[in-house]
């Protein structure tokens, strides 16, 4: 009985030093579904390099979005046009 007793307290101990943290299956099946209904962050997190000197027009941004988009079958709207992508990339 004691080393179960033992065995219950080191998983006690390494719960509250640790907390039991998030099953890889859960933080994937999150981003999998905010990609889903914000494809605006897979494209930021596949683009951004945190870099600030890096610099690229606001043009360059727009069209390789819309590549982007059409490259991973993303529909974009029929209104969709540089100023909804520069107000809906600035919200990130």
């Amino acid at each position: 009985m004691p080393k179960i007793l033992d065995w219950a307290v080191q998983g006690a101990k390494k719960w509250i030093d640790g907390g039991l943290g998030d099953p890889p299956s859960v933080v994937q099946a999150t981003k999998d579904y905010q990609y889903e209904i914000d494809p605006n962050a897979l494209w930021i997190e596949s683009r951004h390099t945190s870099d600030e000197k890096d610099f690229v027009p606001c043009t360059e941004l727009y069209e390789d979005y819309k590549s982007w988009a059409e490259e991973n079958q993303i529909g974009l709207s029929v209104d969709f046009d540089a100023k909804s992508f520069g107000r809906s990339v600035m919200r990130k």
